[in-house]
């Protein structure tokens, strides 16, 4: 009736086999956080200067540093490169491309989105938002555009109205 030399069984209260299962003292070595490596990633959010007065701060995840000839990127977490704009009136007056430091770690896109919003960001637009971020920029009062990857930057802002 217990298969508890393996841990699964019913003969042993959880974590009190060998073997597989659930492992010694609970949910085992290593799980989530607790455990040994688990934790959030660990990145380097660069520091960037505050929106100008009265911009609209975008943030567009691409392929390539090309600013506005920069095509969208399939994903917004695993996007290459942000392009941050500052658009002020329907035209951008500040620019710059930064390499995506999140794009390579497992489970940044929250992360990504709590700096996003901390620099001031209203928009983010790419090819697809997971859940879990998409959640967290809602959240932080950022609104999300989806738009197919591929199209360049600066035709996403003029179809959102945001360029003129």
């Amino acid at each position: 009736m217990a298969w508890n030399n393996y841990g699964y069984g019913y003969g042993q209260p959880r974590g009190q086999g060998r073997g597989a299962g659930y492992g010694r003292g609970g949910m085992g070595r290593g799980a989530g956080w607790r455990g040994q490596g688990g934790g959030p990633p660990m990145v380097n959010l660069p520091a960037i200067n505050p929106p100008a007065p009265g911009a609209v701060r975008v943030a567009a995840m691409t392929t390539t540093p090309q600013g506005l000839e920069a095509p969208l990127a399939p994903h917004y977490r695993r996007a290459p490169y942000i392009i941050i704009i500052d658009i002020v009136n329907g035209r951008p007056v500040w620019m710059t491309s930064i390499p995506n430091p999140v794009a390579t770690t497992h489970g940044g896109g929250s992360i990504l989105a709590q700096w996003l919003a901390s620099n001031g960001v209203k928009y983010v637009v790419s090819g697809h938002v997971g859940p879990s971020a998409a959640r967290t920029l809602v959240s932080l009062g950022v609104t999300i555009r989806v738009l197919p990857p591929g199209t360049r930057v600066g035709d996403a802002l003029r179809q959102l109205g945001l360029l003129s």
